[in-house]
């Protein structure tokens, strides 16, 4: 999972799919870093529309949502990002574990 702003780059691995938990524990830790007003643009992720993650949105208080539109990988910065590394920087890597 990864975010991006105009000068830091913020992601997180996770083992298996993400759903609820993960989505709220990098919110949480995308909140330590960024204070203030914070504006988050994500994809049509099923985990994103849950529950657990709109009520810690909501406890929150300082997190606005905007969507992208369906099947626009394009206008995801963070897609960029993920394959430049995958075809650059971690091409044939082949880790033990996800640390």
């Amino acid at each position: 999972m990864a975010g991006v702003t105009w000068r830091q780059f913020y992601f997180r691995f996770f083992s298996g799919a993400i759903r609820s938990p993960q989505v709220v524990e990098f919110l949480k830790a995308l909140r330590q870093q960024i204070r203030g007003r914070l504006l988050v643009i994500w994809d049509g992720l099923r985990a994103h529309q849950s529950h657990r993650v709109r009520g810690y949105i909501e406890d929150d208080g300082g997190i606005q949502l905007e969507r992208l539109p369906a099947y626009a990988p394009e206008h995801n910065p963070v897609e960029y990002i993920w394959g430049y590394l995958k075809d650059r920087e971690l091409a044939n890597l082949s880790a033990r574990h996800i640390g």
